[in-house]
């Protein structure tokens, strides 16, 4: 393609900035640019010659990765005196020295100084020295696919055909001795190991000697080649190895050569039609310490590039991070070896500016506007110039994170027919998807029934019946039902009817029965054993006593508001049926006139009125594979019905992170489609932030701003998880809070504490435990693990300029994996959380809460009996004296703490 034509502007300031413009007749779009090559060190000025590359629009079009010149990699052995091994001079390489076994002998491999090795001009102040007790040293070369080597890849090794590689290094022997001393080309990893015959320059004993001479040789195939120039104890020589890959690689070695080109004539020369592909250097110094020394190793395109003494020029910074603040954007990257300055770029409206130079790295970019994106990337640079760019990122600075504002707010149990609670004055809202059932059969195992689309039974076949529970005692043999005289109505044709224990029907007219239920508690059942299918019965209401006249204009239960007033947010996670959720379509979901409410979820339209009646903010949860139809067709609705005084909360399904719920592992496909990550975590955080930001924007134009609170939730246990989720193509930018769930039933097992309580490593012993034991255990979680995850997770909000809400929190006394079958350890956790010391433990937890900086805390939650699979209900049951509940009294003094 035809570049654009490239202005040079020096702008005068504080920053004194070089600021370029590209200028395109094509007007393509351009987000970056850089010039490569030798500058003068101030680096504010284009030396005659330079090198430019473009980057155009979101592809970076950049010459392939070089370090400068036609060196691919070079190591001089320039740092300090000591061990070879670990040390990672030079460039081009892909990991540091590695001596076998690990060896940090002295002496033995190492660097030295003392005798430096020079030649016609070559030299360093630095050099190897070996061996040690038979070992090798060894380094891999980068091979990766953007490396330096790139163009000499086959596959993963260094080799590919038709191109032609030079190698240069100073040998000397440093003993008068005939061991073995060589540098091997070779395909082994670790690179000190030399699996297979490689390519390899030197002495190597008996083999390189002719006449009593030693003489400098080849050795290719396991065959020794020697040339006529002898080694000479204590002087060093020039070697430089020619490799020229194909079917037949032809290797040359050429000794001393001159500066200015190479002799028509090598001192060796091999052919092999074996492969020689390589990635690491093998170094042998010989049996003992001190017998003989490398130096300036170099890999080159070009001979001209192996006697040239400069430096080639570094790569750029693997990795460069960027952290928003108020006005400003912290960059921080990794160094670069044979850096000793880095240029901070940054692009704005097309425009590229240096912005500055610093020796390292990182670098604050202040007094920068809020909300506004800026991106960056980073050049490392030496007396040899510029390398190429770092990869961008990019920095949203925002303002100070809003003053915490704590309010209490509570997680909806779900709507069923043994969970208690009495949301509805028409019970057979929460009753149970129909049950159907054979006559002769087992229960429950009948035929699939004919339903509508809103799950009214439309026919029956001979001997079939369908049966549905309205109250249930499933939940630990205890249900809860007002005793007293229902009413049943209903339309259409057909039988129903009561099992004896659930209730008597005292009377009955078409349409309507008056059903007397006991106060035996032992649930209600309601059969359908005939349905007319011209006419079949549908709109089933079965109405609490005292309600027949209201159910219609007072849907809810009056005891089930009066315990919900002092809320200031209802979560509706659970009413919507979030965890698993399958909706994708508006057509998918729950509607006013389902049958019942345990089916599909509460409608949106009633959760919405349930808010007004309340006054108080609804949390939504978006399912997890709604459209983006269906996401703005719940913005309309709710934008239409909610009372313009309230505003809501917005979340992204629920626990995305958490992979007991198969929403997670939806997530985490989507993230590896869209190729976010390879590692399934990040995919599952990145897609969460990605997939938040679209809901949020799909939102914004219809609700208007300041109308919905944006929330991003992640795992309280792993605020690393949070920081990475926020940071995500800059998702906080989009949000208001971070969200999180601090149960204080977590692990100190790091300082010394108790583990999770409930874990079956441990059941039996926590078991045996008495109510005061595990008190003492919950308060050392409230006051070590879970304030620890409040104030990590405080911070990470913090920084990005958000409040920090619990989405969920409290107790989590529970047994699993097995162990929850422990009635025993069961017990002991119902008697805990009706024991008078959970009021103060609660006290302490939301004090801790509001101290570590928390908004809006969110409890789980409102009702639910105690049972072996949790004890979350805040209540019991719908009509319990709130006074008996520990958790409930110090709840409502925390709401009346903090008003709204």
């Amino acid at each position: 393609m035809q570049l654009p034509a490239v202005k040079a502007r020096h702008h005068r300031g504080t920053k004194d900035r070089i600021t370029f413009a590209l200028i395109s007749e094509s007007r393509a779009r351009v987000c970056g640019l850089m010039y490569l090559g030798r500058m003068y060190a101030g680096r504010h000025r284009l030396v005659k010659g330079f090198t430019l590359a473009i980057i155009v629009s979101s592809c970076l079009l950049l010459p392939q990765r070089f370090l400068g010149g036609n060196v691919l990699a070079v190591e001089s052995f320039n740092g300090s005196a000591g061990p070879l091994q670990n040390t990672n001079g030079g460039l081009g390489w892909a990991s540091p020295w590695q001596v076998q076994n690990g060896s940090i002998d002295v002496p033995g491999y190492g660097i030295a100084t003392m005798i430096p090795l020079s030649y016609a001009g070559i030299s360093t102040s630095g050099y190897a020295t070996g061996g040690d007790a038979w070992q090798y040293a060894g380094r891999l070369l980068d091979t990766s696919p953007g490396g330096s080597f790139s163009p000499y890849l086959s596959g993963q090794m260094i080799g590919a055909p038709s191109t032609t590689l030079l190698v240069g290094l100073l040998m000397r022997k440093d003993i008068d001795t005939d061991e073995e001393m060589s540098v091997t080309l070779h395909a082994g990893n670790p690179p000190w190991w030399i699996s297979a015959p490689g390519t390899a320059i030197g002495h190597f004993g008996s083999s390189s000697n002719t006449g009593g001479v030693r003489y400098w040789s080849l050795r290719l195939d396991g065959i020794v080649h020697q040339t006529g120039i002898p080694v000479v104890v204590g002087q060093p020589a020039f070697l430089v190895l020619q490799i020229s890959f194909g079917p037949s690689s032809t290797v040359n070695l050429y000794v001393n050569p001159p500066a200015g080109s190479l002799p028509a004539t090598p001192d060796a020369q091999a052919v092999t039609t074996n492969s020689i592909a390589f990635q690491s250097v093998a170094f042998y110094g010989g049996s003992g310490s001190g017998q003989s020394s490398i130096g300036d190793l170099r890999f080159a395109s070009a001979y001209s590039s192996i006697v040239d003494s400069a430096l080639p020029v570094p790569p750029a910074p693997a990795t460069v991070s960027a952290l928003s603040g108020n006005g400003s954007v912290s960059l921080s990257w990794s160094s670069v070896s044979g850096a000793n300055e880095y240029l901070v770029y940054q692009l704005v409206n097309g425009m590229t500016q240096l912005a500055a130079t610093v020796s390292a790295g990182n670098y604050v970019d202040t007094g920068l506007t809020n909300g506004t994106a800026y991106t960056f990337y980073v050049i490392a640079s030496n007396s040899a110039g510029a390398g190429p760019p770092s990869p961008q990122v990019t920095g949203v600075p925002h303002g100070a994170p809003p003053p915490p504002h704590p309010g209490l707010g509570t997680n909806l149990t779900q709507v069923a027919d043994y969970n208690r609670e009495w949301p509805f004055v028409d019970a057979f809202k929460t009753a149970r998807p129909w049950i159907p059932q054979q006559q002769g059969a087992s229960w429950g195992q009948g035929a699939p029934l004919e339903l509508n689309s809103k799950g009214w039974i439309t026919s029956l076949q001979p001997g079939q019946y369908a049966e549905t529970i309205m109250f249930d005692n499933a939940q630990d043999d205890q249900a809860n039902y007002p005793a007293g005289q229902y009413t049943l109505l209903y339309d259409g044709s057909g039988t129903l009817s009561f099992d004896l224990q659930s209730g008597t029907i005292v009377s009955q007219t078409p349409g309507r029965m008056v059903v007397n239920v006991p106060t035996g508690l032992n649930g209600i059942f309601l059969i359908e054993s005939a349905t007319d299918p011209s006419n079949p019965i549908r709109n089933i209401r079965f109405i609490l006593p005292g309600f027949e006249k209201t159910y219609r204009t007072r849907p809810f239960h009056p005891l089930f508001l009066q315990k919900l007033q002092s809320y200031q947010v209802l979560r509706f996670m659970e009413w919507m049926t979030t965890n698993g959720s399958t909706v994708q379509n508006w057509s998918d979901r729950a509607t006013p006139a389902d049958y019942t409410y345990s089916w599909r979820g509460v409608p949106l339209e009633v959760m919405i009125e349930l808010a007004n009646t309340l006054n108080a903010k609804p949390w939504f949860n978006i399912p997890a594979q709604a459209s983006d139809a269906y996401v703005t067709a719940f913005a309309n609705l709710v934008q239409q019905r909610l009372k313009p005084n309230l505003t809501f909360y917005l979340e992204y399904s629920n626990e995305t992170w958490n992979r007991s719920f198969s929403q997670s592992a939806y997530i985490e496909a989507q993230g590896l489609a869209l190729g976010f990550s390879n590692d399934p975590t990040l995919n599952g955080a990145d897609y969460t932030a990605y997939r938040s930001v679209q809901i949020f924007n799909l939102f914004k134009p219809v609700v208007g701003p300041g109308r919905m609170t944006r929330v991003i939730a992640s795992q309280a246990g792993n605020s690393w998880l949070s920081a990475q989720t926020l940071q995500f193509q800059n998702a906080f930018a989009s949000a208001d809070v971070l969200a999180i769930a601090p149960y204080f039933n977590c692990d100190d097992s790091a300082i010394g504490g108790s583990g999770v309580l409930g874990d079956p490593s441990t059941e039996d012993q926590v078991a045996s435990m008495s109510i005061d034991q595990v008190d003492d255990i919950q308060l050392a979680h409230i006051n070590n693990c879970a304030l620890q995850q409040m104030q990590s997770n405080a911070a990470v909000a913090a920084s990005y300029g958000l409040a920090m809400v619990g989405y969920e929190g409290g107790q989590s006394l529970v047994g699993y994996n097995g162990a929850e079958n422990n009635t025993t350890m069961t017990a002991l956790f119902k008697a805990v959380n009706r024991g008078d010391r959970m009021q103060s433990l609660y006290a302490q937890y939301l004090q801790n809460w509001v101290d570590a900086g928390g908004d809006l805390f969110v409890h789980y939650s409102d009702m639910g009996a105690y049972a072996k699979f949790g004890n979350f209900g805040t209540l019991e049951f719908q009509d319990q004296d709130p006074a008996t509940s520990p958790k409930y009294t110090a709840l409502m003094n925390f709401a009346q703490q903090h008003p709204r």
